[in-house]
This record gives structure tokens, C-alpha cells and sequence, in this order.
């Protein structure tokens, strides 16, 4: 075989095993549980998972400390962040779970236990494939979290290995002050969404798909609508390591 077929064989294979975006879906609702679809991705390269995609459930509730966040039958990689404004009693807690797929997945179910009554609850489901199922974070994932502002500002994180990806996820929980949305500039396949109500809660999430070597430090998300003093948030920063 000729270099350059070699060349263009190995270019080929690199490509295969890049990681790619199957797609994306969100959820919210109240109290203890919440439902999101799998069979209905947009965004990406499919509407529904297939054997051996990593499945990426983020789920946070406002209002809600003291409490835990689950996903039920996935692991967490981050287990019940919780942010906490004491002195104007705003809480929220953030929870990241993942499952490598077996292709049959149609939805996932967000749990919660403790807190206030009628808590908003949101969920962003991010699907990624050639993502390596044996260890699909490439190194240790960061949190950050404050109170007196509502817009998340991601910590960052230095991926080890090529062709890792950056995913980038954070969470806004404020008194009822109008509108609450989120949006990054920076973030391929940014999706957020909102639950409206005593307490107003917001969820965002994307990824950068570009990183070469170095430090990612995402910047804030930027905000639509209004903060307010009685409020809280948080921000996770993965690295998803190239299968």
C-alpha cells in the first residue's frame, strides 16, 4: 500500500473514532420526579441512542436543601451539589448521572428527596458517541457554586487526552423576579431549560468540541431575565475522553 493511502486510511479511522453528538432533550415539572424522553433527541446525529453511546442526564431542583438528586439506574458522576443562600433561604441541588446505552433506552427518570413542597425540577439529557465506556471522563470533573447571583460560572478543567471533549453544565435557582434563561456563545449544543414558579430554576448545558491542549475555563453563562439577591448556582466542567 502507497504513504498516501496509508495517510488516507489512517485519517479515516481517526475520524471514525472521533466523538460525535447524537443529540440532546429537556425536561421540567415539580416535586419528587421528573420524566425525559430519549426517543425524541434533536440536535445531533440521531433521535434516540444506540448501543454503546454514553447517555448524560443532568437534573437539579430549586428550593430544595437538605435534599438529594438521583437519576435512577445511572451512575453519578457528581452526587447532589447543593448551593445554599442561608440568610435568604434559596437552595438548589445538582445532581450528573451517565449510562453507557444499550440501544433501548426511551427515557430517564430525574428523582428527588427532601426539600420544600412543589420544588421546580428541570433535566437536560446530552448523548454523545465513541465516547470510551470503560472510563468516559477523562479527568477528575470540577464544581463550583455560589450564592447572591443566579448565573452559573463553570469552573475549569485540563483534559489529558486527545480528542477529549469539554462539557460544560450549569444551574440557577431565584425568587419568582419575571423570565429565567440561560445561553454561552462559546458552547456547541447549548440547551437549557426552565421551570417557573415560587422559585424560579434554570438549567444549561453544552460542550466545546475544539480543544487542542491546555486549560478550558468556560465563561459565564449569560443571562435572560433578572436576577435577584435571593439567589443561587452552581457549574460542573467535564472532560469526555475520546473512545
Amino acid at each position: 500500500m502507497s504513504a498516501s493511502k496509508k495517510l488516507i486510511q489512517a485519517s479515516a479511522i481517526t475520524a471514525a473514532e472521533a466523538i460525535e453528538y447524537v443529540g440532546g432533550a429537556t425536561a421540567e415539572g415539580v416535586n419528587s420526579s421528573l420524566n425525559i424522553a430519549l426517543d425524541s433527541l434533536t440536535g445531533g446525529l440521531d433521535t434516540s441512542p444506540s448501543s454503546g453511546d454514553i447517555i448524560i442526564i443532568i437534573g437539579a431542583s430549586g428550593q430544595s436543601g437538605g435534599q438529594t438528586v438521583g437519576v435512577t439506574g445511572y451512575t453519578l458522576e457528581v452526587s447532589s451539589l447543593q448551593s445554599l443562600n442561608s440568610f435568604y433561604y434559596t437552595s438548589q441541588t445538582m445532581s450528573v448521572g451517565w449510562l453507557e446505552s444499550d440501544g433501548t433506552e426511551t427515557s430517564a427518570t430525574v428523582t428527588t428527596t427532601g426539600g420544600a413542597s412543589n420544588k421546580p425540577m428541570c433535566a437536560i439529557a446530552h448523548v454523545f458517541r465513541n465516547v470510551d465506556t470503560s472510563n468516559p471522563f477523562d479527568v477528575a470533573t470540577t464544581t463550583a457554586y455560589g450564592g447572591g447571583s443566579v448565573v452559573p460560572n463553570p469552573p475549569p478543567i485540563t483534559p489529558a487526552t486527545n480528542g477529549s471533549w469539554v462539557l460544560v453544565v450549569g444551574a440557577g435557582t431565584k425568587n419568582n423576579t419575571g423570565g429565567l434563561s440561560f445561553s454561552s456563545a462559546e458552547l456547541t449544543g447549548f440547551l437549557d431549560v426552565t421551570r417557573l414558579g415560587g422559585m424560579d430554576l434554570c438549567v444549561g448545558a453544552g460542550y466545546i468540541d475544539d480543544w487542542v491542549a491546555g486549560e478550558v475555563d468556560p465563561t459565564a453563562f449569560t443571562l435572560t431575565g433578572t436576577s435577584h439577591h435571593w439567589a443561587v448556582w452552581a457549574a460542573i466542567t467535564m472532560a469526555l475522553r475520546q473512545g
